[in-house]
């Protein structure tokens, strides 16, 4: 009599199987969480509304070399004012942490990145105009353009991060857009 068991097979041990590979997706993941931490910041924000808002507020004769010289000069002066605000206020005890001056020092520039890489799209249109590889008038607009679509973006990465559904996710990127329009527009009203 045979109670549904195949005698003549071996049965396998459980525990001598080898270990299942970990998900591939595992390093990828792990990968995009950390140029997410650095890509997705509100120094990204600030950074390329800050640059937006100076290119908006130019002077009309002001050619695309100018504004990029003064949308870098301006980006290098916030990434360093946040430098030194961040070197200072990590310096210390904080929640019975002791942070010294070197590791303050070190961590300020690495969290600083993102002042400067928020911009680098904008600053790239403004560079082809600059060096004659784009109008002047296409490469201004492009950048302007460029930058509202950064932030779009960056609230879009944002939101998708704390799994926000994707209409939710378009909507908080449109918002971040424009809000960074507004602050652009409120710049260039009141400087003119």
């Amino acid at each position: 009599m045979s109670d549904g068991v195949n005698e003549g097979a071996a049965v396998a041990d459980p525990s001598s199987a080898p270990p299942a590979p970990a998900p591939a997706s595992a390093p990828v993941a792990a990968q995009r969480a950390r140029l997410h931490h650095q890509f997705v910041t509100p120094e990204a924000i600030y950074g390329t509304i800050l640059f937006c808002a100076v290119l908006a507020a130019a002077e009309d004769e002001v050619d695309d070399f100018q504004m990029m010289i003064n949308g870098l000069l301006a980006s290098l002066v916030l990434w360093f004012a946040h430098v030194v605000a961040m070197t200072v206020a990590r310096h210390g005890s904080r929640d019975g942490r002791e942070t010294g001056v070197r590791a303050a020092v070190t961590e300020g520039p690495h969290h600083s990145t993102g002042v400067l890489i928020g911009p680098a799209i904008p600053l790239l249109f403004l560079a082809l105009g600059a060096f004659d590889l784009l109008d002047d008038e296409l490469a201004y607009w492009l950048a302007i353009g460029s930058g509202v679509t950064v932030l779009v973006a960056l609230g879009v990465l944002s939101c998708r991060e704390r799994r926000v559904s994707w209409p939710l996710s378009l909507a908080g990127g449109l918002a971040a857009g424009a809000a960074g329009f507004l602050a652009v527009a409120l710049k260039a009203t009141l400087l003119e």
